[in-house]
């Protein structure tokens, strides 16, 4: 592309490429030159307003990077990229409903786009919309069944609304895709705990403690078991070794 600069300086494609290559290598204030001058060649350009927007976005700019998004919407009101990023830029200045508009938008223009479901997930999520959550999570797992993330987030919400049985599940199938995750076996212990099955939370403790032994919340998860047991010494084991690893 710097071979095609140099033949047309005017080329946009060429400086939103360059653009895009100083945005991968952190060149983040390289890669604003390269869009704005792809911008001023092309006027017309989405891309390159939306790309431009990511860039801000990236630097915690987030009212130019809103501004670049509804440019790019202005543009060509069918950019389903461009609604999720501003989505995502709104979500971040805590405008929620205008976040869930664009969300809404970028669903009716691709029904199937896993990203924008997740995105509007964790903005329910934030609301306080369990519910809808909790639907937007199904949805990105329906559409990608290995999504750990969506998984782990269902899972913490239905522990909220007191389903240890659903959120059993869902660390489950975190630990089946990835069995050496840390959290998840701490994350199904306090749901077996809470669901009245200490044998196997003291289990997870366990597993989690052998997949990090530094893990201090694991101990102190663990000894909470042990004493619900009346195993007093381990529990105060546990306590102290807790209590080493933060320094107390």
């Amino acid at each position: 592309w710097s071979k095609a600069l140099k033949t047309n300086p005017n080329s946009g494609r060429a400086l939103h490429e360059i653009g895009k290559y100083n945005y991968r290598k952190g060149l983040y204030d390289e890669a604003i030159v390269n869009f704005s001058r792809a911008i001023k060649t092309n006027p017309q350009s989405s891309d390159a307003f939306n790309s431009r927007g990511i860039v801000y976005e990236k630097k915690n700019i987030i009212d130019r990077a809103i501004s670049d998004y509804s440019m790019a919407i202005e543009l060509n009101s069918g950019f389903t990229p461009a609604y999720n990023n501003r989505g995502v830029a709104y979500g971040k200045k805590e405008l929620y409903n205008k976040a869930i508009l664009d969300f809404n938008r970028a669903v009716e223009l691709t029904p199937g786009n896993v990203t924008v479901y997740f995105n509007r997930g964790l903005i329910y999520k934030n609301k306080g919309l369990n519910d809808e959550a909790i639907a937007d999570f199904s949805k990105v797992i329906e559409l990608a069944p290995s999504s750990l993330e969506a998984y782990e987030n269902r899972g913490l919400l239905y522990g909220i609304k007191g389903f240890y049985d659903k959120v059993i599940a869902d660390f489950s199938r975190i630990i089946e895709l990835n069995p050496e995750d840390v959290k998840a076996y701490s994350k199904r212990g306090i749901a077996y705990s809470l669901n009245g099955n200490d044998n196997n939370a003291l289990a997870d403790f366990t597993k989690a403690i052998e997949l990090n032994p530094n893990n201090a919340q694991a101990y102190k998860n663990r000894s909470i078991v042990y004493r619900k047991l009346g195993e007093h010494e381990h529990a105060e084991k546990d306590e102290e070794k807790a209590g080493l690893l933060l320094g107390k």
